[in-house]
């Protein structure tokens, strides 16, 4: 079992409220957190911090999340990618799973259901 403080997350989400919850709740819980408000800013952490984990909106300035997806896969990046979607945008979760997302939640991101795919994709106890 890993430890969350050994473990790198990067969130990248345009909606400030989302964003800070989300970077916020992770920092509780002893994570190392990077965060954006923008897909190509957080290509470029992608690349450069190399984190165990992305939470990547879909729908985003300068870099929408499925091409942020393609971009990862022409790279070679390899860490898994939790996709965050509003409802009613089913077809871009599917979109995203078939370019290597691993798994998506719905916005507004329910905290429990987050520690749950931590848990799961890190293998760490929360």
């Amino acid at each position: 079992m890993r430890k969350p403080e050994n473990i790198k997350v990067l969130v990248v989400e345009d909606d400030q409220l989302c964003r800070l919850t989300t970077v916020e709740f992770l920092k509780i819980m002893n994570f190392q957190v990077i965060d954006t408000d923008n897909g190509m800013q957080g290509y470029i952490k992608a690349k450069e911090e190399q984190p165990d984990l992305i939470l990547l909106d879909v729908m985003m300035p300068r870099l929408d999340g499925l091409t942020f997806l393609t971009k990862m896969v022409d790279d070679d990046l390899t860490m898994p990618v939790i996709m965050t979607t509003a409802l009613g945008q089913e077809k871009d979760v599917i979109a995203a799973i078939k370019r290597g997302a691993r798994d998506y939640m719905v916005k507004p991101i329910d905290l429990e259901v987050l520690k749950e795919k931590l848990e799961k994709y890190l293998d760490v106890s929360l």
